[in-house]
Order: C-alpha cells, then structure tokens, then sequence
C-alpha cells in the first residue's frame, strides 16, 4: 500500500518535509518562497497505479471550511499542489470546480480525487452521484472516485437518513455490490480509476475475492 498525505495547509510540507531547512526558513518573508521549494521535491514524487496513472504522494485534503475553499486550493494549485482530494460529503466541489478554472493549472495536470457518500451506495444510485459530482467539479471526469466508507445508508437526498429514535437508518446494499456498480464507471471514462477509503483489511480482501477490477 503506498502512503498518500493529505495537507489541509499549503505550508504544513515545510514542518513534514523540509526539516532540513533552518528556523529563518519560516519567517513570513521567505516562508512562500521556501514552501514552493518543498513542494517542487515534494510533488515530483509519485505511485503509479495499476491503471498506469501516477498519483501524488502529496495531496490538498477540502474537508470543511466551506467558504475559504476556493481561495485556499487556488493557491494551493498556484503554490505547486498537483493533487486535490474531494468528496460529496464535504459540500466543497462547488468551490474546487470554480478554484480549478481560476488557478490557471490545466485540468490535464490536476489529479482529482472525489468520493461517494452513503447514501448512493445503491448500485442504481452510483453514476448518477458521479454525475453529481461532475457537475459541481465543472470537469467530465475525476482521476480516482473512492468509496467513502464501507457502510451504506438508506437511499435518498439525506445525507445522514434518521429515524424517530435519531439513529442513522442503515440501507441493505452490500459494498460488494455498489464496488460493482463502480467498476462499471471505469468504461464511462467518467472514473480514471476507483478505490476505497475507511475500509479494514478483511473488508478489502472481500473485495478483491469478488471484484474484477484491483
């Protein structure tokens, strides 16, 4: 398994990656210019996944602070991210499709990463949340569309279905079946590639007992 960061900041690499610059290197004045020399070691690095697409070790996480997205991955694709990662859950595509156009970097040397929520783990529910996703990304495909979590909610526009008793109303499809669902998106064009996030190890073994696409 190959290790991937996610940085919610686009100075957070000086702390993780340039150890090896000295105290001055954080002062305001050069802080910008360091971190761009860290992030140009650190973004060259890649894993090449079995679809042969390269990856960057070094990716921009938008979970929450909704409104300062669009500013913050600006930069962060300005500065020299080449990652950013994503998901319906978050309520951040809006403003990542709009930082995307502003920032000037073609989409071509974006790797996108975006991730389905629970409650379209319906195998019907799968391409049209892709779909979803695609449109507020304003772009025709993302690198890699995960699997959020393994477990599946009750289908619907909830994000979070709730029954009188306040407790999350669970759904009876299996991630065996929305991982099928998902591998057909691979001849879409829609989906690069797929994954899964959150899962266990035996849960990923399942998956690669009966999917046809690792």
């Amino acid at each position: 398994m190959h290790p991937i960061a996610m940085l919610s900041s686009p100075t957070r690499p000086l702390a993780q990656l340039g150890r090896q610059h000295s105290r001055a290197a954080f002062r305001p004045s050069c802080r910008f210019a360091a971190t761009r020399r860290c992030l140009a070691a650190a973004t060259g690095r890649v894993h090449t996944l079995n679809t042969g697409a390269k990856i960057p070790a070094i990716g921009f996480g938008t979970f929450q602070d909704k409104d300062a997205q669009e500013a913050a991955v600006t930069t962060a694709l300005q500065t020299g991210y080449r990652h950013i990662d994503t998901a319906r859950v978050y309520d951040t595509e809006i403003p990542i499709g709009k930082a995307i156009k502003a920032s000037g970097v073609a989409r071509g040397e974006i790797f996108l990463t975006t991730k389905l929520w629970c409650n379209s783990h319906h195998p019907d529910d799968v391409e049209p949340a892709l779909d979803a996703s695609l449109r507020d990304l304003d772009t025709p495909y993302v690198d890699l569309y995960l699997m959020h979590y393994p477990c599946t909610f009750a289908r619907g526009e909830e994000q979070f279905p709730k029954g009188d008793d306040g407790k999350i109303i669970m759904g009876e499809t299996t991630y065996v079946d929305t991982w099928r669902a998902m591998e057909k998106l691979l001849k879409t064009g829609k989906a690069k590639a797929i994954g899964v996030s959150n899962f266990s190890k035996g849960e990923i073994e399942t998956l690669l007992r009966e999917g046809s696409v690792v």
